[in-house]
């Protein structure tokens, strides 16, 4: 990791900052999208209010599969902190409505013990099929995206395409 510093309630390392301002980045050129096209109205504030909601959405679950399966790189923090921490996130409640949720549970509750717990924990939220879930509805988000953007300039649609791609880029 990262050199760490003081900052606000403890340390955080450079990596975790890093990550954070990857995602303000990213927000920012969502953003842009409310000024890129010079269009103002109904149908096209919808559309791109749509265009930052789906991005929003995807951007999130990326995030909730780096807390869970990512490596510290990614994560700005160690591998696996998520399951460590029980966060209750969109990945853990596709897991609950698989057949292995017992050992799915089991294997969350016992995360915060150490690295081969939260390995255990990995594989079978992996087993439940809730990682395969969540990247199918990260797709599924991106889509939608980009198939609002396609009625836009093609600067739009290019700006939502290069979100979508370092979105899918930052998957693990």
């Amino acid at each position: 990791m990262g050199r760490c510093h003081s900052r606000g309630h403890g340390l955080r390392s450079r990596a975790a900052d890093d990550r954070r301002q990857d995602g303000r980045l990213l927000l920012l050129r969502t953003v842009a999208l409310w000024c890129a096209d010079g269009r103002r109205g109904g149908e096209e504030d919808r559309d791109l209010a749509g265009i930052g909601i789906h991005l929003g959405i995807a951007f999130q679950l990326v995030d909730d599969l780096i807390g869970a399966f990512g490596t510290p790189a990614q994560a700005g923090r160690e591998a696996g902190s998520d399951l460590r921490e029980g966060k209750r996130t969109p990945l853990v409640a596709l897991a609950r409505g698989a057949a292995t949720w017992p050992e799915v549970e089991g294997a969350l509750a016992l995360a915060h013990t150490g690295p081969f717990a939260v390995r255990r924990a990995r594989l079978e939220l992996e087993r439940s099929g809730a990682r395969d879930g969540v990247a199918k509805l990260v797709e599924q988000h991106l889509e939608s995206a980009r198939s609002l953007a396609r009625s836009f300039s093609n600067g739009v649609a290019a700006l939502v395409e290069d979100v979508a791609t370092e979105i899918e880029g930052r998957m693990p």
